[in-house]
């Protein structure tokens, strides 16, 4: 697992495991303190994760169903991430990928091209783009003369 930034992993959620381990001693040994000669402590706290715990587990449920398969996970980030960001043309790439890998050819021509329009210089994008269209040209014709 990689632990310090590089490259273009900049929101990845791992990178915020380390910083928030402060934060979670705080609350760790400090709620406790804090609420040791409550009166109603208990109470509280059992109110507290009668909420609190189903919550996490509705939120839980949601965020797993985007990791269901690479096509999912890739169309969830280009539904929430600002589709301006130039190398967010690679979650195109990744995702055309994916749709080739499950024989989708034309929406992964779609996002090759979303790709290279976020980016017109990457080569990678104009390489897929074309083994997709040949790939698309040789179904087209073998469907045609079946």
């Amino acid at each position: 697992m990689q632990i310090v930034q590089t490259g273009r992993h900049g929101m990845a959620d791992r990178y915020a495991y380390i910083p928030l381990i402060g934060i979670f001693i705080i609350v760790a040994w400090g709620l406790p303190e804090l609420m040791a000669k409550w009166r109603y402590r208990d109470k509280f706290l059992i109110l507290l994760a009668g909420i609190y715990f189903p919550i996490l587990m509705v939120t839980t449920w949601n965020q797993v169903s985007h990791w269901k398969n690479s096509i999912t996970i890739f169309k969830h980030a280009i539904r929430v991430t600002d589709k301006e960001y130039p190398d967010f043309a690679l979650t195109h790439i990744n995702l055309g990928n994916a749709l080739l890998t499950e024989r989708k050819t034309e929406e992964g021509i779609f996002h090759y091209r979303m790709a290279i329009k976020l980016k017109p210089d990457f080569a990678d994008a104009r390489h897929n783009l074309k083994i997709a269209l040949r790939r698309y040209k040789l179904h087209s014709k073998s469907q045609h003369d079946n």
